[in-house]
């Protein structure tokens, strides 16, 4: 049977006189009775500072030894002082902490009748005293020992195991662990734990750290929480606490081999020091992983540094919530995913606290990326948020505050990149939104306008879309879909999309053209597709469905407009109809008025909303024109 524990306590202090430091060190020739708490006395090896609890010396007149034990630092386990006194380990437990909510009583179905394993902390049902297994053995479940005649700390019972009574009670963060590395390690924390880590907690080391203990389950997550010690058991988080290392010495924060499944909140993660390389894994190959209120800090200045992101693609996720992310060195710096890896968000996050900002922010981005209310706005002209990937990614920035002349995205290198651009930007705007793939971009333009054409209410818009020399009609550019919601089931014989475009004439409707879904059956909701294009590339490049078109288009836009014209459908049900431009002529800038003309279906105001948002119309309000995505992961 495994040990059964709940919560660890966790508390470096400044590495000098509290928390861990602040337990009472071993000291020579000194009377000690049982449920004393002493550390080692001589510095510890990183990783092996452990405390002890006197198991033996119920007279007060045992007393330590004239030199300090050699001390077996292994769970539970006890070392021999003199004749008179016994250690046990007993780091981190939270009984020992001053925590008796989260100590099992002895009729906890795992510690009666069950295999008991040295170290193992319980109390009495009546939850009046606090005992510790000081030999392995089976309980012999049944009726509860009778405790109350061993209720003097130092008193041993047997049944089946052996227990030692410590107490009643001891005072809050008493015995904590010093490493939060320490608490994970072996048969200390488990599975569904809580790590209480004191704000206080300063923990530093001249060594990696990587915790890669396999704790933690999608079912049964393991939670590391940053604290105050004023309430025991801890009731809120907080922050304060940091873990730091020097040199060029990384932190993995939960190592790919561990399978660990966390959520930690309000800790600081530091990583290295002046020009050493030392960098930052955020998250798991396999599991998912929760980080709220942390922040993460290359202290180094280093271009080779960087923030990881998981490589692996086994399963799982991560979440950053209100996290932030400081940079040492203002170029070569970045964060780091793999085409391999797992979904990423981050939400309400802010990047580049300091004056230190990258040229890249990612580069290359994991393979599915959200950005959600997050503050980019250090990153500005010159600075480029999304570098080039591989394939098979894609990431929304949605409701993000921009750095001005900030380069959003590279250039895609891959047919299976995109980048989206929702309602972000550096100035008090919400109409911006951006689509950037390998055949073409689109960005909102407010000058080049279609009178009478698409408006948020205040400020009028249209699309600018610039393909690239890789479009073509067989891979062509789609526009972020315009919906519309139709309640009519009668024909709709006008829909219309209106253009402009700086190449002269009009395009052929192998070039630009859009295609239409709607519910076209009243015995299914599948979608009936309808497009302008051609049917084949073989065909004959035409202008079938695309004509000229006498609109006013501002800002220099006039002369070239165009229109497209969709056949006449007719929907079967009441529902969406979406529409999708499409641009296929290579290196070629159209404007398009996203307002289109449909008969019977009013067009209002028009607004960007996120992929997948279902969006609920005010009672007696104008139909409105919702600008959604399809084909995207969120």
């Amino acid at each position: 049977m495994a040990l059964v524990d709940n919560a660890w306590y966790v508390d470096f202090g400044d590495g000098s006189t509290t928390g861990y430091y602040g337990v009472t060190a071993w000291v020579t020739l000194t009377t000690k009775v049982c449920g004393n708490i002493i550390r080692q006395a001589a510095a510890p090896a990183v990783g092996s500072e452990r405390t002890f609890i006197c198991i033996k010396s119920t007279s007060g007149t045992g007393a330590t030894g004239a030199s300090e034990p050699t001390w077996t630092v292994t769970r539970g386990a006890i070392n021999a002082d003199t004749a008179t006194i016994n250690w046990q380990e007993c780091t981190g437990i939270a009984a020992l902490n001053g925590d008796l909510t989260n100590t099992p009583l002895w009729s906890n179905a795992s510690i009666k009748g069950q295999a008991i394993t040295l170290g193992q902390v319980i109390q009495n049902v009546a939850g009046t005293l606090i005992l510790i297994c000081t030999v392995a053995g089976t309980d012999l479940g049944g009726a509860e020992p009778s405790w109350a005649a061993y209720t003097t700390a130092g008193a041993t019972t047997v049944s089946g195991a052996t227990w030692v009574t410590l107490g009643a009670s001891f005072a809050g963060w008493s015995a904590p662990h010093a490493r939060l590395g320490n608490a994970i390690t072996a048969t200390w924390g488990q599975s569904g734990n809580a790590f209480f880590i004191a704000s206080e907690h300063a923990e530093t080391q001249a060594s990696a750290i990587s915790y890669n203990a396999p704790i933690g389950t999608q079912a049964t997550p393991s939670y590391f929480y940053c604290v105050a010690k004023t309430t025991v058991p801890p009731v809120s988080t907080t922050t304060g606490a940091t873990i730091s290392t020097t040199g060029a010495n990384s932190i993995t924060v939960i190592n790919p081999a561990g399978n660990m499944c966390g959520d930690w909140d309000g800790i600081t993660f530091q990583a290295g020091s002046a020009a050493n390389t030392a960098s930052i894994s955020i998250g798991n190959d396999s599991r998912s992983s929760t980080f709220r209120n942390c922040s993460f800090t290359l202290n180094n200045t280093s271009a080779s540094s960087q923030f990881i992101l998981p490589t692996g693609a086994s399963g799982g996720s991560v979440l950053l919530n209100k996290c932030t992310f400081t940079f040492g060195s203002a170029t070569g710096q970045t964060i780091v995913g793999s085409l391999a890896g797992q979904p990423v968000t981050f939400r309400g996050c802010t990047f580049s606290v300091g004056a230190n900002v990258p040229t890249t922010l990612f580069t290359p981005p994991p393979p599915l990326l959200f950005l959600q209310g997050c503050d980019l706005s250090g990153f500005g002209s010159g600075k480029t948020l999304i570098g080039t990937s591989g394939i098979n990614q894609q990431t929304i920035i949605q409701d993000c505050k921009l750095g001005a002349s900030v380069t959003v995205a590279a250039a895609p290198s891959s047919v299976t990149q995109s980048i989206y651009l929702i309602r972000a930007d550096s100035s008090g705007t919400n109409y911006r939104h951006e689509k950037y793939r390998y055949e073409a971009t689109q960005t909102v333009e407010t000058t080049i306008i279609r009178t009478g054409g698409a408006t948020d209410g205040t400020t009028s818009i249209s699309w600018k879309i610039v393909t690239t020399a890789n479009s073509k009609w067989v891979l062509p550019f789609e526009c972020i879909p315009i919906t519309i919601w139709n309640t009519s089931t009668s024909a709709i014989t006008t829909l219309t999309i209106y253009g402009t475009t700086t190449g002269g004439g009009v395009p052929h409707d192998d070039e630009i053209w859009v295609e239409i879904e709607y519910l076209g059956s009243s015995g299914s909701p599948l979608g009936t597709i309808l497009t302008t294009t051609k049917a084949s590339n073989l065909a004959a490049s035409v202008a079938v469905n695309n004509s000229s078109d006498a609109s006013t288009w501002g800002g220099g836009g006039a002369g070239n407009g165009f229109k497209i014209t969709v056949p006449s459908f007719t929907p079967g049900q009441a529902g969406p109809i979406n529409i999708y431009v499409k641009a296929a002529k290579a290196s070629s800038t159209y404007y398009i008025d996203p307002r289109p003309s449909i008969s019977g279906v009013p067009v209002s105001k028009s607004e960007i909303l996120a992929p997948g948002v279902y969006a609920n119309e005010l009672q007696g309000s104008v139909a409105r024109q919702l600008i959604l995505d399809r084909g995207t992961p969120f």
